[in-house]
């Protein structure tokens, strides 16, 4: 119960940083894309940590820097174009942070056609 305490924290903690973040300027379609990438490599990355040792603080932290890799890449290449976007970096820190702490709790998001849920051990 203190599990789904906890992680029911995060992911509101998460939704309300999103919301903060969402600025005129910073809400371009991409936005998206990093948070759902992101949020998939969290939940990967964090699978394989909790099938390991249970996901413990050190290995969260790892698969969530992990995951963050592939959005910070795609950034650093962006350099060259069109710059290095923070605004991106958020959101794929925000998706990061949700995935692993879905596969810490064994949730599963679903995204279908007009609808996001979640389901899992509640």
């Amino acid at each position: 119960m203190r599990t789904l305490f906890i992680s029911l924290t995060l992911i509101f903690a998460a939704f309300l940083l999103a919301l903060s973040t969402l600025t005129a300027d910073a809400m371009e379609p991409d936005k998206e894309k990093h948070f759902i990438v992101s949020a998939a490599c969290g939940a990967g990355t964090g699978a394989i940590a909790a099938a390991e040792d249970g996901l413990t603080v050190k290995s969260g932290s790892i698969a969530f820097a992990v995951a963050l890799l592939p959005g910070l890449g795609k950034e650093i290449a962006d350099r060259e174009t069109t710059g290095f976007d923070w605004h991106d970096m958020k959101y794929n820190a925000l998706g990061a942070a949700l995935g692993v702490t879905l596969a810490k709790t064994g949730y599963v998001v679903f995204f279908g056609k007009n609808s996001i849920g979640l389901s899992g051990r509640f």
